[in-house]
């Protein structure tokens, strides 16, 4: 998962996983929800002709996340049969909200990008949504609040067209960038020095630009940007394809609904609160066991789960497969969504990033929108709902009503004498995730990225968020792959 906190300016540093191997099929993009129905990401050959599996095949998605939802749509549109067990009790994994204070407030994928991957572009067509203003964004440094401006940002464009000159040499020949190109040498020096050397040193960029980038990306490391891959700065931040980002219609939440009502209508069967205890091949199908005694079997399965579940409910692992899913570490994160009234006009909160404080940046999920509408379930109104993103060690040990008394100390440097937080902040909710997001130290793609994407027996494919870059678009991504590994056994 990837907890978004620059501003969709800094979204020319955002990078698109590259080329998709599922295509939607060329048509019109249908409005009415009807012609939706009809509309399927279709596999095509060379000449732009449907591939139609030559027979059906039943398909077991473990995992209700965007992989598992973008793995299970990509196998249902292409002819198989489809159930998709969830271990919560609602189906989207980080995308979840909750409402506070009549707001959806985003308390996992905090934005949703255009461009991120085809699936995700194409359901999020019929879902209302903010276009956030790239400007309404700010940073916090030595406790002193700045909005971006021109030369800054000036400044930035520079840093972020050097970061994508690198993607463009590293990209080579993949068809997607995070895997590995053993003859691609910039692609291998990136991946072998941290982020801060890759920074501050080998591109050698504006300290204040460069203080930038790394603070928003201090979440992805548990907030030590040594510790990550030079690779990743790149990877995520070298393509302008990302840039704009929303806030959704009843929350990002939404997303995750708008696919589950779709597989549902196609005959799929989406099932919650089912908790896997193992998966395992029995001759030649697959069999699913969980919690509640239930089991199920299909031909083929897709474990679109975090590596410390899958290592422990699939059977039939070989020795490099289990040291690589060992190897996959997390940082862990907490979201803190605050309530508050009295909040000065002119202080913009869309994207705060604190650079040298314990709280990576604050997401806002305020304004009024006159082109979605007026009701109380609307996403946004006239009121204020802030998120934080906290990945400080001592900030998470805080039980939480400490812990969102400490975020409210930190807003007031934004918002200055005029707001206090014990008085303004009306109402909170803390969402932690002790394995939040899925780190990528050096050389983690070079010695464990071959064995976490095989397969065990050409029956259990991986389609986690260990896989590719720890976002949207990487689970997007990584789901729909490991459907075409199926697929491609049927023609």
């Amino acid at each position: 998962m990837k907890f978004r906190v620059l501003s969709t300016t800094v979204l020319f540093l955002f990078v698109t996983a590259v080329f998709a191997e599922v295509v939607v099929d060329e048509k019109v993009v249908p409005t009415s929800e009807v012609e939706k129905k009809k509309y399927v990401f279709v596999k095509r050959d060379i000449n732009g002709q449907p591939i139609v599996t030559k027979t059906t095949k039943s398909v077991l998605v473990v995992g209700g996340g965007m992989a598992g939802l973008a793995a299970a749509v990509t196998a249902i549109d292409n002819g198989c049969n489809v159930t998709l067990l969830e271990s919560q009790n609602y189906i989207g994994g980080k995308l979840y909200s909750e409402e506070l204070g009549g707001i959806q407030s985003n308390l996992g994928a905090q934005y949703i990008y255009n461009n991120m991957h085809p699936i995700i572009d194409y359901y999020i067509g019929d879902i209302r949504k903010k276009t956030l203003n790239d400007l309404k964004t700010a940073y916090i440094k030595n406790g002193n609040y700045h909005n971006l401006n021109l030369l800054f940002l000036a400044k930035l464009l520079i840093g972020l067209n050097a970061i994508a000159g690198d993607y463009s040499s590293s990209i080579g020949t993949k068809e997607f960038y995070f895997d590995k190109d053993p003859q691609n040498t910039i692609w291998n020096t990136l991946e072998n020095m941290g982020t801060d050397t890759y920074l501050y040193n080998y591109q050698s960029l504006n300290q204040d630009v460069a203080d930038y980038i790394a603070a928003g990306l201090a979440g992805e490391a548990g907030g030590d940007v040594s510790t990550l891959a030079g690779i990743v700065p790149v990877g995520w931040y070298g393509n302008v394809d990302q840039d704009v980002r929303y806030l959704l219609k009843d929350g990002n939440e939404s997303l995750a609904k708008a696919i589950k009502d779709d597989l549902i209508f196609k005959g799929a069967t989406v099932l919650t609160n089912k908790v896997v205890t193992n998966v395992i091949i029995n001759g030649y199908s697959v069999d699913v066991t969980c919690l509640d005694s239930s089991t199920y079997s299909a031909d083929y399965a897709v474990v679109a789960t975090p590596a410390y579940i899958a290592k422990n409910i699939v059977s039939g692992l070989s020795t490099a497969k289990q040291t690589a899913l060992n190897a996959v570490d997390y940082a862990s994160i907490a979201i803190v969504s605050l309530y508050v009234k009295q909040f000065p006009l002119g202080k913009n909160l869309h994207g705060v990033l604190y650079m040298d404080e314990d709280i990576n940046g604050w997401l806002s999920q305020t304004g009024r929108i006159f082109d979605i509408g007026t009701s109380d379930r609307y996403f946004l109104q006239a009121t204020n709902v802030v998120n934080a993103i906290v990945t400080d060690s001592t900030l998470l040990a805080m039980n939480d009503a400490n812990l969102v008394d400490a975020v409210g100390e930190e807003l007031e440097i934004c918002a200055g004498i005029l707001f206090n937080h014990e008085n303004d902040v009306i109402d909170s909710i803390v969402n932690r995730y002790d394995n939040g997001i899925a780190k990528l130290p050096l050389q983690f793609l070079t010695n464990y990225q071959a064995d976490l994407q095989a397969s065990v027996s050409d029956k259990i494919f991986f389609a986690g968020d260990y896989m590719y870059s720890p976002d949207l678009a990487g689970a997007a991504w990584a789901g729909a792959r490991a459907a075409d590994e199926i697929l491609a056994q049927l023609h």
